[in-house]
C-alpha cells in the first residue's frame, strides 16, 4: 500500500509543478508515479513478489554502501557512522533476484504504460538527455540558439490526462485486489 500512496503523492505534487508552468519538472515526479504504480499494482495482484522487492532494496543498500566506502567516505562522515557502512557493506545479500519496474508492471499488465509513458517521461524530462532541454532552447531570428526559461501551459491537458491515466490504472488495480469491479468510470458495484 506504501508504494500507491507515493503514486498518489507524486501525482498530486506533478499537478502542483503543471499548474505552475514549470516544463520539465513534472516528468520527473509523473515517472517516479508510475513506477510506484507498477509496484503497487505488482503486489496487489502477487504478494510473494514482496520478496524479490526486499532483495532489491537489500542489494541496492550494500551495493551503496561499498560505493560510498570505495569513494572516500572515511573522510568524510562521522568514525562510529563508518563503522556502521563497513558493517552494512559485509552483510550477505540473499540470491534472489530483484524486481525491476519492467517486471513489476508486466506483473501489473501495464507493459503498454510502461513502453509508452514510462520510457517517454525518461527521454522527455526525468532524465539529462536533449530532448529534456526542449523548452529551454530559445531559436534566435539569425538561426542561433540562447537559453532561455518561461512558465509552460501547452502540455497542461496532455500532463493532467497522464496524471488521470495513473490514478486510474491504480483505483482500477486496487478494485481488482479487493474483489470489486468498476461499473462505470465514476462508481463500483
Amino acid at each position: 500500500m506504501g508504494d500507491w500512496l507515493r503514486c498518489v503523492e507524486c501525482c498530486q505534487c506533478a499537478v502542483l509543478l503543471i499548474e505552475r508552468g514549470l516544463p520539465s519538472a513534472p516528468f520527473s515526479t509523473l515517472r517516479a508515479a508510475f513506477e510506484c504504480l507498477f509496484f503497487a499494482c505488482a503486489l496487489w495482484r502477487e504478494l510473494e513478489l514482496m520478496d524479490r522487492v526486499q532483495a532489491a532494496h537489500d542489494a541496492e543498500r550494500v551495493r551503496q554502501t561499498k560505493a560510498m566506502i570505495a569513494s572516500g567516505a572515511a573522510s568524510h562522515v562521522a568514525p562510529g557512522r563508518f563503522v556502521e557502512l563497513k558493517a552494512i557493506a559485509a552483510e550477505t545479500i540473499a540470491k534472489s533476484p530483484s524486481l525491476t519496474a519492467w517486471e513489476a508492471a508486466g506483473a501489473a499488465d501495464l507493459v503498454l504504460e510502461y513502453q509508452t509513458i514510462y520510457r517517454g517521461f525518461g527521454i522527455a524530462g526525468a532524465h539529462a538527455s536533449l530532448r529534456s532541454l526542449d523548452d529551454y532552447i530559445e531559436e534566435q531570428t539569425a538561426g542561433s540558439f540562447d537559453l532561455g526559461f518561461e512558465p509552460a501551459s501547452e502540455r497542461t491537458a496532455w500532463l493532467l490526462g497522464l496524471v488521470h491515466t495513473c490514478l486510474s490504472c491504480g483505483t482500477a488495480r486496487h478494485r481488482e485486489a479487493r474483489g470489486q469491479v468498476a461499473t462505470t468510470d465514476a462508481g463500483t458495484q
